[in-house]
């Protein structure tokens, strides 16, 4: 190809920053099964820019939120169901902003994994770090609001009831109250 050495090493840099390939020194360079690390390095950066704002993207997480938990409500274990409960205790018994948002995203993200569906879990891998930020400024907004988490902790425990009763609709309207009362917080 006529390229010199150390410009396909520099390209091949570059791929394994962004998680296409994979090096190992001594034995060759492989194709890697495709990962978030690009998603998120894209959002992250687009959100520091200004190219997308939390607002944004806490509009496409309800819009993608409220598919998955209808997708759960059909697809999620019983075991995926005993961890989002397990995360709802966490939730109620946190007493700081970032010990809260913590259990916010690892709900969403238990419940995204409950729903069976790589491509979704590919994105909200992606997004996780850009959620956290969107979960840890609203919870910082209503953490004024007397009994906000405690109302929080009875919206999500809903989600759960619906996903446990195999109810899609149920399960969509119980998680779009939990974005609804943050609203109203």
């Amino acid at each position: 190809l006529e390229i010199q050495r150390p410009t396909v090493r520099e390209r091949l840099t570059v791929l394994e920053t962004l998680g296409f390939v994979t090096r190992r020194q001594g034995s060759a360079t492989y194709l890697s099964l495709p990962n978030a690390q690009v998603l998120q390095f894209y959002f992250e950066v687009s959100l520091k820019l200004g190219f997308l704002s939390l607002e944004q993207i806490q509009q496409a997480l309800e819009m993608i939120g409220m598919e998955v938990a209808m997708t759960a409500s059909i697809d999620a274990s019983k075991e995926e169901l005993d961890a989002l409960d397990g995360v709802l205790a966490r939730m109620g018994e946190a007493t700081s902003i970032d010990a809260f948002a913590q259990c916010q995203l690892d709900f969403h993200i238990g419940l995204a994994r409950a729903a069976h569906n790589p491509v979704i879990t590919l994105i909200i891998d992606g997004l996780t770090s850009v959620i956290r930020t969107v979960m840890i400024n609203r919870i910082r907004m209503i953490s004024v609001v007397k009994g906000s988490f405690d109302r929080s902790v009875v919206t999500h425990r809903a989600v759960v009831q619906a996903l446990r009763d195999h109810e899609p609709e149920m399960a969509r309207i119980a998680l779009q109250e939990c974005f609804s009362l943050w609203r109203r917080e």
